[in-house]
């Protein structure tokens, strides 16, 4: 009587497994040269970031974004084309966190948006006009970074 309540329900050919999860859409790649190559665009970035391990690269479609960690934190930067309308940034952070704080700063010769707690930067993103820009730090907690050491990670991100 099983089977037959199977086929009956359509069920019956289907797997017998429940699914494994979402595919990881990013693909981890040997540096800068190759996530450039992958993605269609070059991305500058730091080679070394004081007290974080070597960065590792990943491509996502139209997305670059280079991982560094220690043993308790994780800082990602991310780049990608251009997509939002005049007037609103896209948000290429990935990070839906809900921060006391907000801001929009003008600095180093063009706007950006911060989220973080405690006068802490969680996540910053920019744009130069044709490319989106991210820094995100140990999303969701309230281990973000100083304005300034976002500042100077900003500058030296292209």
């Amino acid at each position: 009587m099983t089977a037959l309540a199977a086929l009956l329900c359509g069920c019956a050919g289907k797997r017998d497994k429940p699914p494994s999860g979402l595919a990881n859409p990013w693909k981890e790649v040997d540096g800068p040269e190759a996530a450039a190559s992958e993605a269609g665009f070059e991305i500058t970035v730091p080679e070394q970031i004081e007290g974080y391990g070597a960065p590792v690269f990943r491509v996502a479609d139209d997305m670059v974004e280079v991982v560094y960690r220690t043993d308790e934190d994780v800082l990602t930067i991310r780049k990608a084309p251009l997509t939002g309308t005049e007037g609103k940034k896209d948000d290429i952070t990935g990070d839906y966190s809900e921060y006391e704080e907000f801001r929009i700063i003008d600095g180093l010769d063009f706007c950006f948006e911060t989220r973080g707690n405690n006068d802490l930067i969680n996540n910053a993103v920019w744009d130069d006009g044709t490319m989106n820009y991210a820094v995100i730090v140990n999303p969701g907690t309230s281990r973000g970074l100083e304005l300034s050491v976002i500042m100077e990670l900003m500058k030296a991100v292209k």
